[in-house]
């Protein structure tokens, strides 16, 4: 019978693995960073991406105000008291009109569930609002109003209520938003509890090696 190799000799006799040099190193990404991302995504006209992060800082803001509520009243809760005045295109010298919808938690709840799910803003019958659109400001000589506003106007004999909101600021203002409940509460609540982990490897192919997917 031969003598069957034991388990040193068949290490021995396998070929030598070349590893690439690697350094790692772990980020977590917490509620400022992501501000930071919808800032990046609008300055590189990503406003789809920076829409979907915006619509979801009352998500991550309102979990750590009131993190035993279900998660529509924590949404709403937190855009009325941090948001609404952020995002109201209304203010004391141009008051909203009593016939115009307003923006609050239960509509922009309503968006978020809509955008996030669907992928789209399209109202449902139990909106308050029919049509609900965004808009960009091209330039500055653009005809379009820059800030975001609600109207109310006869389409075809029939009223139909409206809402149309500047992409750009209504994002920011969920930024600003979020950045005031966080200088408030910093020092108070845990806001790792919003971060992402994230492991970022930095590797250097050795000569002679190619990287997955290589070559011709």
């Amino acid at each position: 019978m031969s003598e069957q190799p034991s388990d040193k000799m068949l290490r021995e006799a396998m070929p030598t693995a070349v590893i690439p040099s690697m350094s790692v190193k772990t980020i977590r990404a917490d509620v400022l960073d992501k501000i930071a991302d919808i800032r990046l995504a609008l300055g590189s006209g990503a406003y789809l991406s920076a829409l979907a992060l915006a619509l979801a800082i009352p998500d991550i803001c309102g979990s750590l105000m009131c993190p035993k509520s279900p998660v529509g009243q924590r949404y709403r809760c937190w855009f009325e008291e941090y948001a609404k005045g952020h995002i109201d295109p209304y203010s004391e010298n141009s008051p909203k009109p009593s016939a115009y919808p307003e923006v609050d938690g239960d509509l922009c709840y309503r968006l978020r569930c809509a955008y996030l799910h669907n992928g789209n803003a399209d109202p449902e019958d139990n909106w308050p609002v029919n049509e609900f659109e965004f808009v960009l400001v091209e330039s500055a000589s653009s005809q379009t109003n820059a800030s975001a506003f609600g109207t109310r106007c006869i389409d075809g004999g029939e009223t139909i209520t409206r809402i149309r909101l500047d992409l750009p600021q209504f994002c920011l203002g969920m930024c600003h938003a979020a950045e005031d409940f966080y200088a408030k509460f910093k020092k108070r609540l845990d806001f790792a509890d919003t971060g992402i982990m994230i492991t970022v490897f930095n590797q250097s192919e050795p000569d002679g090696l190619e990287t997955a997917g290589g070559g011709d």
